[in-house]
């Protein structure tokens, strides 16, 4: 990928910008349009002082004026086709603006006699974990709404694109990574048993698979932090310091929640409403009996998907379950290996999380030996 820009420039507020790329030739050899994104420079803060940081793949119907003036960086980016003979190929974009005369700027690309490799033979590793809550929060749209799903898929498109090949899939709700709900909702059944509603979880793979072919590593989230209370209760002190008594907040909402088990999200299938639960501790009496059933239909799901190999279990911190808690999981998950994202630490990890439950993957922050 390989970008240019041109700005378009106004005293005025510019109103229907567009711009549209020809095809890019050299010769016979034709780079289609269809290789080539364009996008709109706007600065997402409201300041006037505000920098120009965000691209828009549509333009606003009006760039506003902005500390006396209208400036919109117009990106255009191609993706060189693998198969794009070396030379220089030319074109034209043409920029079009209500009541302005359209104008046409040339393209000039240079393409090297070398193919860069596709995404999946790169030599470094990038993971990037969506998240579903902050979009449907930034955009102002309904959780699992159509307009929701369209723009997950823009955003996994983009992580897709840079090399990420990781899908986290939370099983609990109100994990470290902000998720209100699960993936998966549990739904009472006649019966006094529990049955387990995919519907999230099925399309949100369905989602990934479509823009990053198969994934490397998916990540059920079946831990979290909050299940690890403190000793005793927290006195937050007038005299403690701003970081402590956050700290210490954390702390003491652990300490609120000691008795209870991972949230997860329940749903009655009469009215389509959704509510949080709490399932019995790990450590507790009944945990095997909610948890093993639905490992054993995520499993049949990932086999039919051919992703039963991808599997992985998180998440361990810098906090880690009990070695009661990882007994059961580790026998309810058939012994999935485990992620971890911690600060550091790498060192107490000898393959095993307490002797335990195996890990495979560590991204950590301090402490770092090898690139």
């Amino acid at each position: 990928w390989y970008s240019g820009k041109v700005v378009a420039g106004s005293s005025r507020a510019i109103e229907g910008l567009k711009a549209t790329v020809s095809e890019l030739r050299q010769g016979r050899e034709v780079i289609p349009a269809s290789a080539v994104r364009v996008r709109y420079g706007v600065a997402m803060g409201s300041r006037p002082d505000s920098p120009i940081d965000t691209l828009l793949e549509k333009p606003l119907e009006t760039f506003p004026v902005v500390a006396g003036g209208c400036v919109v960086p117009v990106w255009v980016t191609v993706k060189v086709p693998k198969e794009a003979k070396a030379g220089v190929y030319e074109g034209k974009v043409r920029i079009e603006a209500k009541g302005e005369q359209a104008v046409e700027v040339p393209v000039r690309l240079e393409v090297a006699d070398w193919a860069l490799p596709d995404q999946d033979d790169w030599r470094f590793w990038i993971e990037v974990m969506q998240s579903p809550d902050s979009v449907a929060a930034r955009y102002e749209v309904p959780l699992w709404s159509e307009k929701h799903w369209e723009l997950l898929d823009a955003g996994m498109r983009y992580i897709a694109e840079i090399g990420c090949r990781v899908v986290h899939i939370p099983l609990i709700a109100q994990t470290n990574s902000g998720n209100a709900e699960s993936m998966v909702r549990w739904v009472k059944k006649d019966d006094g048993s529990m049955g387990y509603d995919f519907t999230v979880m099925d399309r949100y793979l369905d989602l990934a698979v479509k823009q990053m072919g198969r994934p490397k590593m998916v990540v059920f989230t079946v831990w979290e932090s909050y299940l690890k209370p403190p000793a005793g209760p927290v006195e937050i002190k007038e005299t403690d310091s701003d970081f402590v008594k956050m700290e210490k907040s954390w702390a003491a909402a652990k300490w609120n929640l000691r008795d209870k088990g991972p949230a997860v999200t329940a749903l009655n299938p009469q009215t389509g409403e959704v509510q949080v639960v709490h399932l019995p501790r790990f450590e507790q009496e009944g945990a095997r009996e909610v948890w093993k059933p639905l490992f054993e239909e995520i499993r049949k799901k990932m086999a039919a998907r051919g992703l039963e190999g991808t599997m992985h279990l998180g998440m361990a911190s810098d906090t880690w379950p009990t070695k009661q808690e990882l007994e059961v999981i580790q026998e309810v998950s058939g012994n999935l290996p485990w992620v971890m994202h911690t600060h550091g630490g790498g060192s107490r990890v000898t393959g095993k999380m307490l002797g335990i439950a195996p890990v495979n993957y560590i991204a950590y922050v301090w402490d770092v030996r090898y690139a």
